[in-house]
């Protein structure tokens, strides 16, 4: 397959949004304007910042039920009285969930924009990657907060500790100091 068959075919109409900034030259580029860049002040630089939080909010449904679930596991952490170290792994559990939606929402965002109207499967791929990886997020949440909760750590840690108690038991009554000693 030689360039010019890999690249859409260039008509009146645009395909993508960045097709017109494509250049017909091999090898080149993607010239996005020639515009000079404006100096941002902070706050300007927050301002983006929110209304990208809030073009999410509105319009990922995955991003507000992992934030609707966030609150639920805060409430469920007030109503048990987590300690400090387990408020430190339960927010970091939760903001890692969110942070993750929201990269997930920004590159499948670009690769729409990069491939727009045509079906690509490299796209595709990118775009399950990008939903694996925040599905493996949610399943590191779960674990972090089923051993905060107590629920694993007793399975694993406890039988082990069991383990350990019964060989030092059998090792003291085989020196004949009973049990527990």
């Amino acid at each position: 397959m030689n360039a010019d068959e890999q690249r859409p075919i260039r008509n009146n109409g645009v395909t993508n949004r960045l097709q017109r900034y494509q250049s017909d030259l091999p090898a080149t580029g993607i010239l996005v304007t020639a515009k000079r860049p404006t100096r941002r002040t902070r706050w300007q630089s927050i301002q983006h910042a929110l209304e990208g939080l809030a073009e999410a909010w509105a319009t990922q449904p995955n991003l507000r039920l992992h934030v609707i679930f966030g609150v639920m596991v805060a409430l469920a952490g007030v109503w048990s009285g987590l300690d400090a170290g387990q408020w430190l792994w339960v927010s970091l559990a939760v903001g890692m969930v969110i942070i993750a939606e929201l990269l997930n929402t920004a590159l499948e965002r670009l690769v729409d924009l990069t491939v727009g109207e045509l079906t690509d499967q490299l796209a595709r791929i990118v775009k399950d990657l990008s939903a694996g990886f925040v599905f493996a997020t949610c399943l590191l949440a779960v674990a972090i907060g089923c051993f905060v909760a107590g629920i694993g750590g007793e399975v694993f840690v406890g039988a082990e500790l069991d383990r350990v108690d019964e060989e030092r038991d059998d090792a003291a009554a085989a020196v004949g100091l009973g049990a527990g000693t």
